[in-house]
């Protein structure tokens, strides 16, 4: 009888061990999401790509290749709006660039729309991203169970996706007030060509009207992309 019980003991034992060596692994898989979705957040997405490798393995690494998923999609977007809004634009703008190209500056407008369009696109699918519908269907793709689905939620949903997705409201609105600015700036420039020219990489005016409404334009460029910023 205590032979029996002896082996008994050891077995629940055996299995007590396992049950923690299991809990244990996932404690740890869960802390390396949670390091992972850190490093992600801070990401340099002009020269970083999404390291999509796997950290975990088992079943809950189902739930970080969902996540790894969505941040990839979602910073793709980012990618286009990062490196076609206005800001962008105008560093394109030099003056070296105006005294290369004074004779087609109604092109470069043309140019302008056009990325300012991708830019409008890549906002609305940012928004998108942000909502939890969007989120969700990461965890669905990947067919979590009801427990790695709320780990999943509670990794990635947001009170403030909301907020945020009104903030991108802001910067297209910003973006789009500023590209007007711009155009106008262009128009100055293209209508006047006579009355402007580079020398040692100075814009200069021959006409005060001209450098006024030049410095308007510019000034309120530079105001909605401070502005811009501090959202």
């Amino acid at each position: 009888m205590k032979k029996v019980l002896k082996i008994i003991l050891i077995v629940l034992l055996f299995i007590l061990i396992i049950l923690l060596t299991i809990l244990a692994t996932k404690i740890h898989s869960i802390k390396t999401i949670y390091s992972e979705i850190i490093e992600l957040s801070s990401l340099d997405i002009r020269t970083e790509e999404v390291n999509k490798t796997l950290k975990t393995s088992g079943s809950i690494s189902k739930v970080e290749k969902a996540i790894l998923e969505y941040y990839d999609d979602y910073y793709d977007y980012k990618k286009i709006y990062a490196t076609n809004r206005v800001e962008e634009l105008t560093n394109t703008l030099t003056n070296q660039y105006l005294k290369e190209n004074k004779n087609n500056l109604v092109k470069l407008k043309d140019e302008f729309k056009t990325k300012t369009e991708e830019v409008d696109k890549s906002i609305i699918n940012i928004q998108n991203m942000l909502k939890t519908e969007t989120i969700m269907s990461y965890a669905e793709h990947e067919k979590l169970n009801s427990v790695y689905t709320q780990l999943f939620k509670i990794y990635m949903v947001s009170d403030n996706d909301k907020k945020y997705i009104d903030e991108w409201n802001t910067l297209k609105e910003n973006n789009d007030t500023k590209l007007n600015s711009l155009l106008e700036l262009i128009d100055l420039l293209n209508n006047n060509k006579k009355y402007w020219y580079i020398k040692d990489d100075t814009l200069y005016f021959d006409k005060d009207d001209i450098l006024i409404k030049y410095n308007d334009l510019h000034d309120a460029i530079y105001k909605i992309e401070e502005k811009q910023e501090g959202v």
